[in-house]
């Protein structure tokens, strides 16, 4: 798991950091257990998880702007992918309803050409 991690953001995130002038900080176990899956589904996961923390960042907010990666075991046989962003955070009030069908209330992302 961290060898899908660690190549998902050496290959996608650099610029998108940059662009949020944001610092990425990975914190990966070296010692993880092989994990069962699909790679590509796993990256979609993670990839999904960055962007949804550099999203949070680049609304204005006082404080730098830090995005950590970790890889941990959590138990025998788990593993543990955390990502946690600088951001301002859910307001109180949207939290209630965060997991509901059509509970997003940010507005839709910009999807660069490429």
């Amino acid at each position: 798991m961290t060898t899908c991690v660690s190549t998902l953001l050496a290959r996608l995130m650099r610029s998108d950091t940059i662009m949020c002038n944001a610092s990425m900080s990975l914190e990966l176990s070296p010692d993880l257990p092989k994990v069962r899956g699909d790679r590509v589904q796993l990256q979609q996961v993670v990839l999904n998880l960055v962007l949804n923390g550099l999203e949070a960042m680049r609304e204005p907010h006082a404080g730098a702007r830090t995005l950590v990666i970790q890889t941990t075991r959590a138990g025998a046989t788990a593993l543990r992918v955390t990502v946690e962003d600088s951001g301002p955070g859910i307001p109180e009030q949207d939290l209630g309803h965060i997991f509901e069908p059509a509970g997003c209330s940010r507005p839709p992302r910009r999807h660069r050409a490429q």
